[in-house]
């Protein structure tokens, strides 16, 4: 068996259709929410992706229907840089977001995703002093294997990860050597996790390669899915 498991960032509008495809193939996921990032209607962000996609933010009333039976994690209050603020700042945007979160969804919150990957001792030290359990990172972590730096077959992947303030991920969602990457993982034993954000699929060719993805992993015999959190659900209360 490996436990496959899936991140999605920032609570944006193309979130919709990336749920359906998840409800179609009965696809467990995480989703880190900016807390301060929804309002009373849909937003535009005022930026555009590539192809020029605009980017635009969910509105608050929607997101409980929209993202019931998924896990939802903290992307903190406003998504800065932690490391560039002060400790308050970094202990409010921590608190404050988990806090906003939790009044929205009436459960408890306990991920976490770095803004921009962005984190040190400090950061990590606060996260975990605030009682989040897992703290997410976007950089592949030694937990994985990957085909950049193999894990030899002797040595399986190891969960919870020794710091679980360091939970990284073994690939984005458009790598290339994403099939690589699953492979190895499978063989080596242990949990695959890829990440993104759903307005990174700018055409329709896109999304139906996602699609394939769903469909293929899902298919397959040995693939479970799992939220982030279940992966420790030993360090719950």
């Amino acid at each position: 068996m490996i436990r496959v498991t899936q991140s999605w960032d920032d609570g944006v509008t193309d979130d919709v259709r990336l749920i359906e495809l998840l409800h179609k193939y009965k696809a467990k996921a995480t989703f880190n929410l900016i807390s301060a990032s929804y309002g009373a209607q849909r937003t535009n962000t005022h930026w555009r992706y590539q192809n020029g996609k605009e980017v635009c933010m969910l509105a608050r009333p929607e997101l409980p229907a929209l993202y019931r039976g998924f896990e939802i994690a903290s992307h903190t209050v406003t998504h800065p840089h932690l490391t560039k603020l002060p400790p308050d700042r970094v202990a409010w945007e921590l608190a404050e977001s988990r806090k906003q979160l939790e009044d929205l969804f009436q459960h408890p919150v306990r991920g976490f995703a770095y803004p921009y990957g962005d984190y040190n001792a400090a950061v990590k030290a606060e996260i975990l002093r605030q009682g989040y359990v897992y703290a997410r990172t976007a950089i592949p972590g030694p937990e994985y294997a990957t085909s950049a730096k193999p894990t030899p077959v002797n040595v399986p992947s190891v969960y919870p990860p020794a710091d679980p303030m360091e939970f990284g991920t073994t690939t984005h969602q458009a790598n290339p050597r994403f099939w690589e990457e699953f492979a190895n993982t499978k063989a080596n034993g242990g949990v695959f996790h890829f990440w993104g954000h759903s307005y990174e699929f700018t055409t329709e060719v896109l999304w139906q390669e996602f699609e394939a993805k769903l469909a293929r992993l899902t298919a397959d015999p040995d693939v479970c899915w799992a939220t982030n959190l279940d992966l420790f659900s030993d360090a719950l209360p």
